[in-house]
């Protein structure tokens, strides 16, 4: 991988990590009332389907950035570009759903960066 490429993806890459990393810490941190306080798509889903979203998300913004910036397991950063891609569907179906059409537009646009990640790993390094 060339240092321009290694440098474009980190720039994506990071944000998204920053995104994921915010929002897991809140699904992790706060009390599940609280955080129904706040979203209301949280009443319709259990404390633990929440905390597993929650490390899902962790792991996720993890997985996109080490990989790039330590150059080791090529393999996790486009695994975790394609998990929170699945994951950010459902988040955007959800969304949609509910008619919540300023978050779908957010989970519609991290989906394009994310698929914009995954597709420039799977080509260069596969």
């Amino acid at each position: 991988m060339s240092i321009t490429t290694r440098i474009l993806l980190t720039l994506i890459q990071a944000p998204l990590a920053f995104i994921f990393l915010a929002s897991a810490t809140t699904k992790l941190a706060q009390p599940h009332a609280k955080l129904a306080a706040d979203v209301s798509w949280a009443n319709a889903y259990s404390p633990r389907i929440i905390k597993l979203l929650g490390i899902s998300e962790l792991l996720a913004a993890y997985g996109l950035v080490l990989p790039t910036v330590m150059n080791v397991a090529p393999i996790l950063a486009p695994a975790a570009a394609l998990s929170m891609l699945v994951l950010m569907l459902g988040a955007t179906r959800l969304h949609l759903r509910r008619r919540e059409w300023r978050w779908a537009c957010l989970t519609f646009v991290l989906m394009g960066l994310l698929a914009g990640v995954l597709y420039t790993h799977v080509r260069i390094n596969f």
